[in-house]
This record gives C-alpha cells, sequence and structure tokens, in this order.
C-alpha cells in the first residue's frame, strides 16, 4: 500500500519509482552514486522520504539501487484464487468459481499472465470473453495446434531440442537441479526454414511461456541506444517475472559485432552487444530461463555472444529432406488430405522451404475455394509446379552433372559427408557437413577443390564450364577465392611464409590492386580445380550415374548415393 498525505496525516510521503524511473538515462558505473540517480530519486534519498520501488523478484537490479535497497517485501505470485478474485470484482454479474476457472486454465497457465495481458483481457464484455482472451495470449500451449512431433526436423536438430525440452520438464517436477538443465540454442539458417516456429513448440510440449523480441521491437522505441537498451532490459526483466519461461531473440546478427572493422557505428555496437551480453549473463545462472536466438548469418554475431553458458549450441536448418516432405506437407495441411500419399509429392517439391510449402498449400486451398470444392492432391500439385516451374531438360542436365561433381570430389578427399543433392527451380544444392580440420595446407587445398568441383565437372563433361560456380558473395567461386587469400595472407601458408597481413575481408579487398597476389591466388584456384578435374575424369563413370539418377528422381541421399 502506498500512503497518501491525505488519507494518512502525519506520515511521511511514500516516493515511488520504477526501476528505469531511479536511475538516470546514459548512466555510466564509473560516475559517483547519486550522479546515476534521476532527479527526482535523487531528492527523495536526500530528503529521507520512504521510497517504494515496484520490481520483479527475478529480474536483475541495477548495481547502483542495490545499496539503496534496505527491505524487500516478496509478494505471491499471481495464481488461480487471484484471478478468481479479480474476475469476480470485475465480472459482478457473473457465476465465478475456481472450478470453472482450473477447466479452462492451469496455475501453470495462470503464472504466465501479466498485469497488461489482464488488463486487455478485462475489456471483454462477459467473463468468458475475458477468459477466451487471456487463452489467447499467446503464452498458453493450444491443445489443437500440432507440436514438436509432428514438425518435420532432421534428427540432428530434433535431438538438442528435444533434450532441452525434458531437462526443462525433470527440473519442473523437481527431478534435476538447474545447472543440469541445457539451454541456449541458436538457430541458423536460410530464411523461411522454420527457425521462428521453433521456440513455439517446446513451449507448447511444456505449457511455458515464450517471450519474443528482437533489436527492431527494442529500437522501436526510440533511436537511441539508451532507449534500445532500456527497452531491451524491460523485455527481459518481464520473462524473469514469467519464469518458466523461452526467450525467444529473432534476427539476432541485427546486434552487431564488435569485431568488425571499426566504422561511425562502432561505438552504438559496443553499447548494445554489452548490453545484451549483461541480460545474458545475468539469466545463464536463473533458473527457470531458457534462451533461444535465430540469425540468417551467423558469422556476422558477436563471438562473445556464441560462446557456450550463452548459447550452447548452433543448430543450422535447411529446407526439409525428401524423407521429411510428407510431414512439412500434413503440418501446413492439418486435417486436409488426411488420406492422400503425400510421398508422391517429393519428386516436384524437393528443395522447398517450409515457407515455400506453406505458399503452395495456401494457393492450393484458394484454387479449390473458389470452385467451391474440397482440397485435391491435384490442386496441390499444381501448386507447387506454379511455384517451382521444372527446369528446362538441357539445364536439368548440366545442374545435376554440377552437383554431382562437387560430391563425388568433396567424398574422395574426404572432406565431407555428402548428405542430399537435389534439383530445384532455382537450380540445385550439394547438401553436405564438413568434416574437421587441422588446417593443414592439403585439406585447404582439397576444400577448395571441392568447391570447384562442379564447375570440373561441367568442363569434364559438357565441354566447357558455365557462370554458375560465380556471381554472388555466397557461391562457390567467391568461397574458394577467400580461401586461396587467407592461405596466402592470414594463415601463414602461402608464398609470403609465417607472415599474418590481415583478416582474409581485408585480403579480398586488396585483390584488386595487388597483382602478385591475383597471380599467386589464380595459381592456386587453377591447381584446384585441376586436381578435382582428375578425380572426376578417375570416376567419370560414376559421375555420369549419378548425375542420370539425379536427373530422374530430382533428389539423391542415403542409400541413393553411390558412397553410402
Amino acid at each position: 500500500m502506498v500512503w497518501r498525505d491525505e488519507l494518512c496525516p502525519g506520515k511521511p510521503r511514500v516516493h515511488v519509482s520504477s526501476v528505469d524511473g531511479a536511475v538516470a538515462q546514459g548512466r555510466r558505473p564509473e560516475k559517483l552514486l547519486f550522479d546515476q540517480f534521476s532527479e527526482d530519486f535523487g531528492h527523495a534519498l536526500e530528503h529521507g522520504q520512504p521510497i517504494l520501488i515496484p520490481h520483479g523478484a527475478r529480474a536483475a537490479l541495477p548495481e547502483a539501487l542495490q545499496p539503496v535497497v534496505t527491505t524487500r517485501i516478496p509478494l505471491a505470485p499471481f495464481d488461480l484464487d487471484m484471478l478468481r478474485e479479480v474476475m469476480a470484482r470485475v465480472y459482478r454479474d457473473s457465476d465465478v468459481s475456481g472450478a470453472d476457472l482450473r477447466a479452462r486454465l492451469s496455475e501453470a497457465d495462470v503464472k504466465q499472465v501479466s498485469a497488461e495481458d489482464l488488463t486487455l483481457a478485462t475489456r471483454a464484455p462477459a467473463l468468458d470473453g475475458a477468459l477466451s482472451r487471456l487463452r489467447r495470449t499467446g503464452h498458453f500451449p493450444d491443445d489443437n495446434t500440432p507440436g514438436l512431433s509432428e514438425f518435420p526436423l532432421a534428427p540432428d536438430i530434433r535431438a538438442p531440442i528435444e533434450a532441452m525440452l525434458s531437462d526443462l520438464k525433470d527440473w519442473q517436477a523437481g527431478q534435476i537441479a538447474w545447472d543440469d538443465v541445457s539451454r541456449g540454442i541458436l538457430l541458423c539458417g536460410p530464411p523461411g526454414c522454420g527457425k521462428t516456429e521453433i521456440p513455439r513448440l517446446p513451449a507448447r510440449e511444456s505449457g511455458v511461456a515464450v517471450r519474443a523480441s528482437s533489436l527492431s521491437q527494442w529500437q522501436s522505441g526510440g533511436a537511441r541506444s539508451s532507449d534500445l537498451l532500456r527497452n531491451m532490459r524491460q523485455f527481459f526483466d518481464a520473462a524473469a517475472e514469467a519464469s518458466p519461461c523461452i526467450i525467444f531473440i529473432d534476427e539476432l546478427d541485427a546486434v552487431g559485432d564488435r569485431g568488425r572493422p571499426h566504422d561511425h557505428n562502432s561505438s552504438w555496437t559496443d553499447s548494445v552487444v554489452g548490453g545484451l551480453l549483461e541480460c545474458l549473463d545475468g539469466f545463464e545462472t536463473t533458473p527457470g530461463i531458457v534462451v533461444m536466438g535465430a540469425t540468417n548469418h551467423p558469422q556476422k554475431i558477436d563471438a562473445a555472444l556464441r560462446r557456450p553458458g550463452r548459447f550452447d549450441r548452433t543448430l543450422t536448418m535447411r529446407q526439409p529432406t525428401p524423407d521429411l516432405l510428407p510431414q512439412a506437407f500434413r503440418w501446413h495441411l492439418g486435417g486436409d488430405l488426411a488420406e492422400a500419399d503425400l510421398g508422391a509429392l517429393t519428386g516436384i517439391a524437393t528443395g522447398m522451404t517450409g515457407a515455400e510449402i506453406a505458399a503452395a498449400v495456401r494457393d492450393a486451398r484458394g484454387t479449390a475455394r473458389r470452385v467451391r470444392r474440397t482440397l485435391t492432391l491435384d490442386d496441390l500439385s499444381a501448386a507447387i509446379s506454379d511455384r517451382r516451374p521444372p527446369l528446362d531438360p538441357g539445364l536439368r542436365w548440366q545442374v545435376a552433372v554440377h552437383e554431382c561433381g562437387h560430391a563425388i570430389v568433396a567424398h574422395a578427399t574426404g572432406r565431407a559427408t555428402v548428405n542430399l543433392l537435389s534439383l530445384t527451380a532455382a537450380g540445385g544444392e550439394a547438401s553436405m557437413t564438413a568434416r574437421p580440420s587441422g588446417l593443414y595446407l592439403d585439406e585447404l587445398e582439397a576444400d577448395i577443390a571441392g568447391l570447384l568441383a562442379g564447375r570440373a565437372a561441367e568442363r569434364l563433361m559438357l565441354g566447357q564450364p558455365s557462370a554458375g560456380a560465380g556471381g554472388q558473395e555466397d557461391s562457390d567461386l567467391a568461397e574458394a577465392t577467400r580461401r586461396a587469400v587467407a592461405i596466402e595472407l592470414s594463415l601463414g601458408l602461402g608464398e609470403a611464409g609465417p607472415v599474418w597481413h590481415g583478416p582474409p575481408e581485408r585480403g579480398v579487398e586488396r585483390l584488386r590492386f595487388d597483382r602478385a597476389l591475383q597471380a599467386h591466388v589464380r595459381a592456386r584456384l587453377d591447381a584446384a580445380e585441376d586436381q578435382a578435374l582428375t578425380v572426376l575424369a578417375e570416376n567419370r563413370s560414376v559421375l555420369t550415374s549419378m548425375a542420370e539418377a539425379l536427373v530422374r528422381d530430382g533428389a539423391l541421399s542415403g542409400e541413393g548415393l553411390p558412397f553410402s
């Protein structure tokens, strides 16, 4: 209770302040203690006023406020009995019983209700609507929504997520200590592969809340770094109060990397990365808080953010493999086409991302709806073909040769394990897992040979290479060039001997002007392509049969690969 002068004569006026209202914006730890407080808060301290600071029990209290707090008054957590009392007062004409509430919400559900959730829910004119709004806040699992077991995931992605979920359930049941819970997962992969959907799945399975945000959301309240950091801390504090909770940070690379070349944004990046590290470190040992992140560009994330303890595991997601495609379509179809053979779609859908599959399902449903009939498998096949028209036969053969070339050289040199070769409407893809490297010169040269093997296969089988190996900065030729430059300038294995001339990125810029470096890199690339060409010439029959199978089936994996 907050005393008011007019209600309690003789009692000193209580100064009520939030944490953000107490601490001055743009504070720096090296300032004197009182210089770190806001004017109003400092005035209350100086004049001996009693001070009340409503604050989350689990949220971290800023260091400047810790010597000020002399008494802590713990409040009971919000529960079903409190919810019943609130609803009874708001909806006086309704018969609000605890049994009715328990039929709609569990104690675990109610723990996730924030003051904002409750305020918005009670805007409903009737009790039933208020409870429905609470269910739609996004914190509770929906019994009608498929869960983790139904979501199409490769085994290497599913296993650590299920391990985290199992640990979280065991911790909630009191069977293991919080220190034994696996946590901190960073999801990487191209757009549309399901990264933002993953955090919701453990929440549905375990009944814990999900608090999702991103740099752009923290920045929406103001462009200054102080505004962003305030919003970031408020987000983490709210998540702490919702424990057990999954914190999900989308587009984590947008936070920046303090290791990139210095520019006019460096001080801003240093401040934001430092603030996020401070928040994450505050949760490293906080029971009930699991942090997950997602990014399309893991190489752009600050190294301190990626270390174990903040993100214990980095999982690389891809589009569904042929064996997972039926499950991916089932996820988006729900109850539609329940008896259909979705495996029949594999040949035309290989290489599609989850987002593309969802779009094709929407297109197919729209087609059926416009002619007022139920969805058919033909509707879905047509929708996929419209979005992914088949390659021209000649181009299909060229792409198959190219991708099989990568696979054969990677296998022959022992530098990678081939997972999947696929033909798509946009071309083709060779999905492989790189094997550990001791960073010896012969291994680095073999890696470059593998990158140029597609181009070499075209030379061998088609008489000339195409431009398909080059173009974008993530192309085979671009990556091969970066690695050749690194050998010469950064790794101490080039013609200049054990001398470091800077990071590979700087060397690539230098390549445009340094003719001697151009000559050395060109020689390395030529030698690597010749190495690939030799391997492929020795395995020409394998290359031919593989490419023919890939053209016929659209995808090769597992037992379909000649060296599986």
